[in-house]
């Protein structure tokens, strides 16, 4: 699975998709955890029929940290990213 980023919220943001081609999902993991915990839906047969697409919130996973990380690391924040 290869990791791709975009820029948002002012830094890097990780992510990794399936090979599907259908409708669009978006697998957002929780607290200390990465898009790794989606592995077995991306790269099996949900992956292969849909669109899979699991991000690393940032300061998780391959994500950039924050410079500030008590101002950004909240729910409002990752909601804007």
């Amino acid at each position: 699975m290869e990791v791709k980023k975009v820029n948002g919220g002012g830094q890097q943001i990780a992510y990794r998709e399936s090979a599907g081609s259908g409708p669009s999902v978006m697998l957002i993991h929780g607290n200390s955890a990465s898009s790794l915990t989606f592995k077995a839906q991306l790269t099996g047969e949900f992956g292969q029929k849909y669109r899979v697409v699991a991000m690393d919130l940032p300061g998780h996973g391959e994500s950039d940290t924050a410079a500030e990380p008590e101002k950004t690391y909240n729910m409002p924040w990752y909601a804007a990213v």
